[in-house]
């Protein structure tokens, strides 16, 4: 059980006077970890203005991410009549960028939480404008299924190396605020693809040609990583994660607050990835609304989320009521995406996306309580974040296979995806086991 922080006396009144309970006697470090004035970073160095341009070379590495993966939902019906898809065999391959990050994310965090994060972050990143490239040029649905699977494996590389330059940059109540900035910032990614992929295609003519024009893109992103990437490291730091005795995997059973808030978010990338792959697959062929049509309104999910994102970031550096934000954010979402099946009228399409985009403020949150749980230890911060996005991409990689399954069995795309509109509900279930007292306090500016 890891140590926490409770209110003094039963009646206190003022958020900010805790009393620290030793539940756990090997944890005593946090004052240390940790510094209190808030006028260090988490690794105990000085806090440098060069931080915000780490942001910037964070989102750049999430855009290279996020292209190659959304466009798949739009190039798919395409792709199917190319390759001879069954709608199980394209959920599987919007499932597969994310099987491989469900499968090695824990065990790369634990063997990469001692690595130089620059340089594991610039391999993923070389690898990825590769995998892109080889998406346009496969010649089958087995190399096609291959590429997206190694795609989505240069992004574990990447989850425990972002958790060390975090910590490294940044001190403790700026997290979220970090945090919802570059998935804010990812939505300008997102949008881009969904509203540019149908105009290519049609350029184009070809999904392949698609591909090796966002292969360009990738290539690019890792230009910028690579001239503005930095480290800031101190000795001490690097003394405590070299002080950690070897795996650091008591950390996926020490604390529940990881599983609580990776669990609440696995149903809502349930649901968004199962709409992200068929969605416009299901407005095309039901309602006879096209691909360009669909992308723009899908693109309003990525485009509300960049406003929201940044605003429960601000704000959660602030104050907390993160249970109050999740379980919100896990009715909306659910609002959403049933009405994005339950109309065809353009207006209220365009306000359920929306909605769908401000329950994705949610993820700011999520991503960043590994790095506030009291007492947690540098490596163990990589773990839990790795933990988290294992959930959050398993929930990615059940949502489009189930859909495609439940299609297939019943005829029906729509009963599918009314299904998968109803499991962002986990932010509601799970949130409620989440205790704010066990997370650092967060302090007024």
């Amino acid at each position: 059980m890891p140590s926490t922080y409770r209110k003094a006396g039963r009646r206190a009144t003022i958020p900010t006077q805790y009393v620290y309970e030793d539940r756990n006697p090997d944890m005593r470090d946090f004052g240390e970890m940790t510094p209190p004035t808030g006028q260090g970073t988490l690794a105990g160095s000085t806090i440098s203005s060069y931080r915000w341009a780490i942001v910037g070379v964070m989102v750049a590495g999430n855009w290279s991410m996020t292209i190659t993966s959304l466009a798949l939902g739009l190039l798919l019906p395409s792709i199917s009549v190319s390759l001879n898809l069954s709608d199980l065999q394209g959920g599987w391959l919007g499932s597969s960028l994310r099987l491989g990050n469900v499968v090695m994310a824990l065990p790369a965090a634990m063997l990469l939480s001692q690595a130089n994060p620059i340089r594991i972050s610039t391999i993923s990143m070389f690898l990825a404008s590769a995998f892109t490239f080889l998406h346009g040029l496969a010649p089958s649905y087995l190399v096609l299924l291959i590429a997206r699977i190694g795609f989505g494996l240069t992004f574990t590389m990447r989850v425990p190396a972002r958790a060390l330059l975090v910590q490294q940059w940044f001190p403790l109540k700026e997290v979220p605020l970090v945090n919802g900035l570059v998935v804010g910032l990812t939505g300008i990614a997102e949008a881009f693809a969904l509203i540019m992929t149908p105009v290519i295609l049609s350029l184009t003519g070809s999904w392949r040609d698609t591909y090796f024009i966002y292969g360009v893109v990738t290539a690019a992103a890792f230009l910028v990583w690579v001239l503005f990437a930095r480290e800031r490291s101190t000795p001490e730091f690097q003394e405590r994660i070299r002080s950690e005795p070897g795996l650091p995997y008591r950390a996926l059973f020490r604390y529940k607050e990881i599983w609580m808030i990776g669990l609440a978010s696995a149903g809502a990338t349930f649901g968004w990835f199962a709409f992200a792959t068929f969605w416009p697959t299901y407005m095309l062929e039901t309602n006879d609304v096209s691909l360009t049509r669909s992308g723009f309104l899908f693109s309003l999910i990525s485009i509300a989320m960049i406003p929201s994102s940044m605003a429960v970031g601000f704000m959660a550096s602030r104050v907390g009521r993160r249970r109050e934000i999740l379980a919100a954010c896990g009715i909306l979402m659910t609002a959403g995406f049933i009405g994005m099946i339950a109309t065809t009228q353009m207006w209220a399409l365009v306000i359920f996306a929306i909605m769908g985009g401000v329950a994705w403020s949610f993820t700011p949150l999520a991503i960043s309580i590994p790095f506030e749980i009291s007492g947690i230890k540098p490596r163990e911060v990589a773990v839990g974040a790795s933990v988290v996005t294992t959930l959050m991409m398993g929930g990615g990689v059940l949502g489009p296979v189930t859909t495609g399954a439940i299609s297939d069995a019943t005829g029906s795309l729509s009963t599918a995806l009314l299904v998968c509109a109803l499991t962002p509900l986990t932010l509601v279930l799970f949130s409620a086991f989440l205790r704010e007292g066990s997370i650092a306090p967060v302090k007024p500016s």
